[in-house]
């Protein structure tokens, strides 16, 4: 089996006659720009999208799919298109915009993937857009309404240790714009949470209890494989900077209600 893996909102089509609309976030307001893509000439083939707040861990579940997939250099994938398969195909996308929040142009809202499919390969689309919004609910409709199938991976972190690494990652130097990007990342994630085609993977118990969280992440997708990857808890390195208590902020309160389970869930469980 092998997967598409792409950049996320790097490579998405411009549409000819892209519709004007707002995006329902209570927390943002902004025009958008609504595109459609072409259908996919392989109908059986299976869209995954794996979705989080960046450095959520986004690219690690992907990285794992991928090598139980058996994708070449999977463990070494940093993001770049790879190949094309008549199966199944992956995207990482980071939550709302990805990209850098410096970026102020319009952000078309992704209803589905906006690529071509010449031949055997995808093609990337010129002058693509910088940054896009992913409606996730949306983009499940687009898929089904083109009888295309399509599955969503939702991943969430500890969400102070997400921040500081957008911001250590040089994706937004501006905290507050930060914040305000990563709740509604959130929100976009718990409007979702209970659609049929939505997985949530939490980080912390990804790290912490592999085997039973990859297991169920693999029955779902019939992955057959039970190999143990490689794992650590990034979270450590950031120790020393997180606050002491947390805050009850947004990002906390929506974490709680994605991963109740995780330990930072229990240590505020007031805050929901």
């Amino acid at each position: 089996m092998w997967l598409i893996l792409l950049v996320p909102a790097a490579a998405y089509l411009r549409v000819p006659a892209p519709a004007e609309q707002k995006t329902d976030s209570p927390l943002i307001s902004f025009p958008a720009r609504t595109f459609m893509t072409p259908d996919d000439p392989l109908q059986k083939r299976m869209h995954f999208f794996v979705l989080g707040p960046e450095t959520s861990g986004t690219r690690l579940v992907s990285q794992i799919i991928a090598e139980d997939a058996d994708i070449p250099n999977a463990v070494n994938w940093e993001g770049a298109f790879a190949t094309a398969d008549p199966q199944d195909a992956i995207f990482h996308v980071s939550l709302p915009w990805g990209s850098y929040c410096e970026v102020n142009s319009v952000q078309p809202v992704l209803s589905s993937w906006g690529g071509s499919y010449p031949g055997n390969g995808v093609a990337m689309p010129p002058r693509a857009p910088a940054r896009l919004y992913v409606n996730i609910k949306q983009l499940i409709q687009t898929y089904k309404t083109k009888g295309e199938a399509v599955e969503v991976v939702l991943v969430a972190r500890d969400p102070e240790v997400s921040l500081l690494g957008k911001i250590d990652a040089h994706h937004c130097s501006n905290r507050a714009k930060s914040v305000e990007e990563q709740d509604e990342a959130f929100r976009v994630m718990l409007e979702a949470r209970s659609l049929p085609d939505v997985t949530i993977v939490c980080y912390e118990e990804l790290v912490s209890v592999p085997k039973v969280t990859l297991t169920k992440l693999r029955r779902k997708f019939h992955l057959p494989t039970d190999s143990m990857p490689h794992l650590y808890d990034a979270n450590a390195k950031y120790s020393a900077r997180l606050p002491n208590p947390y805050p009850c902020t947004y990002s906390l309160r929506a974490y709680n209600q994605l991963c109740p389970t995780t330990a930072l869930a229990k240590q505020y469980p007031a805050c929901k």
